[in-house]
């Protein structure tokens, strides 16, 4: 057996450890790569059960599981989801056999903010591609760790315990919170905006960047934020000027440059027309 993943525990000797685990109301999360030789000698145990869920993924050979529900033969590319406090037993294998077991509980907190439904019975189905290639990917870094190979393998095995979920049928709500495309969009363009504004930027090369046509972006733009793009861009420019007017080392000229306007003319004008005065004269007022 090789242990892939155990999730972190808070301790005093570790009280910021790295865990998305634990927040979101997973706890007591292993995931364990075993071969046959291993798995063998459960044979003459008793049958048992556990407070989480147990999960048996079947890489190679077979597998025969007697439990409450009913006896279930998993097959190559399987797995077996067991619900909390259900009886089982394994009866036989077929050899050469290579599995992943995963257990987890999951808080009350979590199963009422998640789902509507999650599975009361064993069930047994074909795992999705998605699910075998974060094991693999887990196990890789399990094999050769990295700097941020925890992070990692702790991620994808959280990608696994909602594969395999999903899979067995529970019933996950709807979320409002992801954005929709154009929400999305527009923070890339906002994003583009904030990155160049030492650049004599126009309302084209934004729209360019997001690979949509300066109409679209002024639909976006008004839609959500109320103005055009135009006035957003101008509107963050005067921001940053007036970051930059903040810095006393800094001359008018450097900042005219900085901000991308070909000489301190332009400038001036820019400025004074949202302030009613020169830059140098409101860098004496703040």
């Amino acid at each position: 057996m090789k242990i892939l993943y155990r999730q972190p525990q808070k301790s005093a000797a570790h009280p910021l450890h790295f865990s998305a685990m634990g927040p979101l109301g997973i706890e007591r999360c292993h995931l364990k790569a075993i071969d046959a030789a291993i798995d063998t000698a459960g044979f003459t145990k008793k049958s048992h059960s556990h407070t989480g869920y147990e999960v048996h993924l079947l890489e190679s050979g077979s597998q025969l599981y007697e439990t409450e529900d009913g006896t279930f033969l998993v097959p190559t590319g399987h797995f077996l989801l067991i619900p909390p406090n259900k009886k089982h037993q394994i009866h036989a294998v077929q050899t050469p056999m290579r599995k992943y077991g995963l257990t987890f509980t999951l808080s009350s907190a979590l199963q009422d903010s998640f789902f509507d439904a999650l599975p009361q019975s064993c069930v047994c189905k074909e795992a999705p591609t998605a699910l075998w290639d974060a094991l693999r990917f887990i196990g890789a870094e399990r094999d050769r760790p990295r700097q941020a190979s925890g992070i990692l393998i702790e991620t994808r095995t959280l990608e696994c315990v909602f594969l395999l979920l999903r899979a067995a049928g529970a019933v996950e709500r709807r979320s409002p919170e992801l954005s929709d495309g154009a929400d999305a969009g527009l923070d890339i363009a906002k994003q583009y905006i904030r990155d160049n504004l030492h650049t004599p930027m126009q309302v084209r090369d934004v729209a360019a960047y997001c690979y949509i046509s300066t109409k679209q972006l002024t639909r976006l733009f008004r839609r959500i934020e109320g103005v055009s793009p135009a006035v957003y861009i101008r509107r963050e420019r005067i921001r940053y000027i007036e970051t930059l007017l903040a810095d006393a080392s800094l001359s008018i000229r450097e900042i005219s440059e900085r901000c991308g306007f070909p000489n301190e003319y332009y400038f001036n004008t820019f400025f004074k027309r949202y302030y009613g005065m020169p830059p140098g004269q409101y860098r004496k007022m703040i």
